[in-house]
């Protein structure tokens, strides 16, 4: 395997953090406009009988240029199963945002 130094991996751990806090502030801001747009009356269906189902959710920021992804594995009773999310830096669309956010899910499962 692949061997670090420990001041790297608190470097890396430390810039991690930096990047997560901006996205949860990013997020935070942009909060307060979303919740003054209307609802579209979008709510979680439960799936068959004996199935699961993954919904993925994605967002985004233009003016830090970082997306937050997530995505959430349920039961038909709607017990969470898996579930993991992540932020990503350097995004520069909704667009790139999508396409990252399903592809790191799908490699995730």
């Amino acid at each position: 395997g692949k061997e670090y130094e420990a001041e790297d991996t608190v470097t890396k751990c430390r810039e991690e953090s930096r990047r997560w806090t901006e996205v949860v502030a990013a997020a935070k801001s942009e909060t307060g406009n979303r919740n003054k747009r209307p609802r579209d009356g979008n709510v979680w269906t439960v799936p068959e009988s004996e199935r699961v189902k993954c919904n993925i959710g994605i967002s985004w920021s233009k003016a830090t240029c970082m997306a937050g992804l997530g995505w959430i594995v349920r039961n038909s009773e709607g017990e969470t199963l898996l579930h993991s999310r992540r932020a990503i830096n350097g995004v520069s669309s909704l667009l790139e945002a999508r396409r990252l956010g399903l592809i790191w899910a799908a490699e995730s499962m």
